[in-house]
């Protein structure tokens, strides 16, 4: 019986300092047995074997970084194709390259460079995708070229049988991996923690809920509000699932499910001009809300409006201020951030930090939340669309690295469904 076979490559290769030419595609290499626990790692086995065979190009090392950025952008090709089938149930496979993927891996990068090909109807797609690659000469200039010290790879097989394959190559001077020490890389490529908190992406007055720390599409998409309104997320009624709360002003309107339509309830609280914070301050169970004035903060433990149940002051007036339970007592407290370093308290009182941990770098964003659902809130390093998952008050590598939604988008961290 004559079986069917369909693939299709496609090239990028974006360079500074070095600029490289197209170079002769060699024999594709020979099957070997799948890994099929790790098809990521087999393509990267198969590169470098051909940089071996090929020119003696030294290995290139995995990085978790470019992984998240390569696996992110696979997974999307796989919505994509699914939202044209929707629409079109004869629409042909899409196939382009991510538009974003220089801003979305680390900087400090000398050159980089971008494989992409989707195949279907192989009984071993992992070694075929890199068959494809070796075997355009575009592509094998990518896989071979030793302007690369770096790859990640992503690899998705969708519900309608095409697998998807993406490497990533970078050429850098040290690891784009987040360490504070030269001499480690991280080896966590992808969380996938059904427990804890996750990400929302917010688009105008859209969310896209995820319910679990990994990419691919949204759990759930609800709308409320309106489009240049401030949100809140907290627990608003202590059923341990977090929803929205809509700012105008200083009126704040409260919604206790992910849906849409009226808010449940509507209160008045501090000055239209206020920062304002969330957080459990009673360990009761529901998150209220605090002012900060300066380095002062007035803290409310019910969702009304009236006089603060707390005032403290704590840090200096230009301080970030980042809020969650730091020692897993079940209250939130206070911690500030200056550049990469941040100051913990693990009570609501002033004085001097109960802990001081750096991680990441000054310029980064940076998320609070209960990756691991240990009821201990981290810290999340947000460079993009990728994500940079820390399961400890500590410096050093993150745990897990993840790619969801746009570089540009807002995203809200929280405990989406109660688990």
């Amino acid at each position: 019986m004559l079986v069917r076979s369909r693939s299709r490559a496609l090239l990028a290769v974006l360079v500074t300092v070095v600029t490289m030419g197209l170079a002769l595609a060699q024999s594709p290499v020979a099957h070997a047995a799948t890994t099929w626990d790790d098809p990521a790692q087999r393509i990267v086995d198969l590169t470098n074997q051909e940089r071996a065979s090929y020119n003696g190009a030294a290995a290139l090392t995995r990085s978790a970084s470019l992984d998240a950025v390569a696996q992110g952008w696979a997974e999307q090709l796989a919505a994509n194709y699914a939202a044209a089938l929707a629409k079109d149930p004869t629409a042909g496979v899409p196939l382009s390259h991510n538009p974003n993927t220089g801003t979305q891996i680390p900087s400090g990068w000398s050159a980089w460079g971008e494989n992409v090909a989707w195949n279907k109807y192989y009984s071993d797609p992992v070694t075929q995708l890199a068959n494809q690659w070796i075997a355009s000469s575009g592509h094998h200039a990518n896989m071979v070229s030793k302007s690369y010290n770096y790859i990640g790879v992503g690899y998705y097989k969708d519900k309608y049988g095409v697998s998807w394959g993406v490497q990533v190559f970078g050429g850098y001077s040290s690891s784009p991996d987040p360490s504070t020490s030269t001499s480690k890389t991280v080896t966590t490529t992808s969380v996938a923690s059904d427990s804890g908190d996750s990400l929302t992406v917010r688009r105008s007055s859209t969310y896209y809920i995820k319910n679990e720390l990994s990419g691919g599409e949204a759990d759930e998409v609800v709308t409320y509000g309106r489009a240049g309104d401030t949100v809140l997320v907290g627990d608003w009624d202590g059923d341990g699932v977090d929803t929205l709360m809509v700012r105008r002003g200083n009126t704040f309107y409260v919604k206790n499910s992910l849906a849409g339509g009226n808010a449940d309830k509507v209160f008045v609280y501090g000055r239209a001009g206020d920062v304002v914070l969330v957080g459990d301050w009673n360990g009761d169970g529901i998150d209220t809300l605090a002012v900060r004035r300066g380095n002062t903060y007035y803290l409310r433990n019910s969702l009304s409006g009236g006089d603060a149940d707390t005032v403290l002051r704590y840090g200096r007036s230009t301080d970030t201020v980042l809020v969650g339970d730091w020692n897993g007592n079940g209250r939130d407290t206070l911690m500030v951030r200056r550049g990469s370093t941040y100051y913990v308290s693990n009570d609501l009182s002033g004085g001097n930090a109960d802990a001081v941990v750096t991680y990441g770098r000054s310029t980064d964003t940076v998320l609070p939340g209960d990756w691991d659902g240990d009821g201990v809130d981290t810290l999340t390093v947000r460079r993009g669309s990728t994500y940079y998952i820390k399961n400890e008050l500590a410096g050093g590598d993150a745990d897990g690295v993840l790619t969801y939604g746009r570089s540009n988008d807002v995203v809200l961290p929280g405990n989406w469904d109660g688990e």
